[in-house]
């Protein structure tokens, strides 16, 4: 997993809403921030930004589970809704500044995390090294091994293995 944290505008057409943000954590869009009024609800997202950039999360409900848990969390209580197109969110809450927007990225990427962390599905830093070592070394996209040095081969995902001389 990608750990990169972000707050961006958003590119996504067709919301009802003034003024939308969006919070990616890597490559995917995970919640969106829209102007509710004089606030701003933080709700699950549901589809990707219309440039592409940005993906929706395929574990729909893993993100809904997560975004009750953080409602939980900041002592309020989430409320399930629908789109346009008939999927399910969460609205987490409603917020009426930076500050309370940040605590809500705060626990929910707390949450997310814990989750990663307990499923194997974050990598380790040797392992982030070791897919920066393959990229430096490998001429092209193939994705096949490449030969490091006395019979030590290394994959595109940062694994190695010893296939002797």
């Amino acid at each position: 997993m990608n750990d990169t944290i972000s707050i961006r505008p958003s590119r996504k057409a067709g919301l009802r809403s003034r003024e939308q943000f969006i919070v990616t954590f890597g490559d995917f869009v995970g919640l969106r921030i829209l102007s509710d009024k004089d606030m701003y609800a933080v709700v699950t997202a549901t589809a990707d930004e219309d440039d592409g950039r940005f993906l929706a999360p395929v574990n729909q409900a893993l993100l809904i589970d997560l975004a009750r848990r953080t409602a939980e969390a900041l002592g309020g209580a989430s409320s399930m809704c629908r789109d346009n197109y008939g999927r399910d969110f969460v609205k987490i809450c409603h917020i009426d500044n930076g500050k309370d927007a940040a605590r809500v990225v705060e626990v929910f990427s707390c949450l997310l995390h814990e989750h990663m962390q307990a499923n194997g599905q974050i990598d380790s830093e040797e392992q982030r090294e070791l897919r920066e070592i393959y990229e430096a070394i490998t001429p092209d996209d193939s994705g096949e091994d490449a030969y490091l040095e006395d019979g030590v081969w290394i994959g595109s995902d940062g694994s190695w293995s010893d296939r002797g001389r």
